[in-house]
């Protein structure tokens, strides 16, 4: 899963290096893709072009694989979640969204499965940190700080 997906530029690296189609798994690709007056996540300059969605679908209208989601998180889930996970980054710099996704993911998450949490360690979006530590407490989890910034999360066995 890619949780804040934006332009589909991470995921299109993944899939250029995993053949999902292949390994009969499914990548699911999930973001709001805009911005308006009021939102607490970034004002990223992609997110107001209005065919942000349509030109992220089409990037990925030829991998049968990939489904991408239009829709506030964790809401956007419904329905479409898989009952297992092995992998999901999140990087949607809304500590409530972030935290509502780690949520619902943890759960589903397949022993040795990975969340790898965007901007975790960077100081200017400490409420992410905050927020998804809470939720993890709750499952006895804690994240690993990457040097990079990212967070690292691996479901034990």
């Amino acid at each position: 899963m890619e949780v804040g997906c934006y332009t589909g530029y991470t995921a299109s690296v993944i899939c250029r290096r995993i053949d999902f189609a292949a390994l009969r798994k499914r990548y699911l690709l999930f973001d709001l893709f805009e911005w308006k007056e009021g939102d607490t996540h970034l004002d990223l300059d992609a997110l107001h072009d209005p065919g942000l969605f349509e030109t992220v679908k089409a990037k990925f209208s030829n991998n049968p694989a990939v489904s991408v989601v239009r829709g506030r998180v964790p809401e956007s889930f419904d329905g479409v979640l898989p009952e297992q996970i092995a992998f999901a980054h999140i990087d949607m710099n809304n500590a409530d969204a972030e935290a509502g996704a780690v949520a619902r993911i943890y759960p589903r998450l397949s022993p040795g499965g990975m969340i790898i949490l965007d901007d975790y360690g960077w100081w200017r979006l400490s409420d992410q940190k905050i927020a998804v530590d809470a939720v993890l407490e709750t499952f006895g989890q804690r994240v690993l700080e990457l040097p990079t910034g990212q967070g690292l999360l691996i479901k034990p066995y």
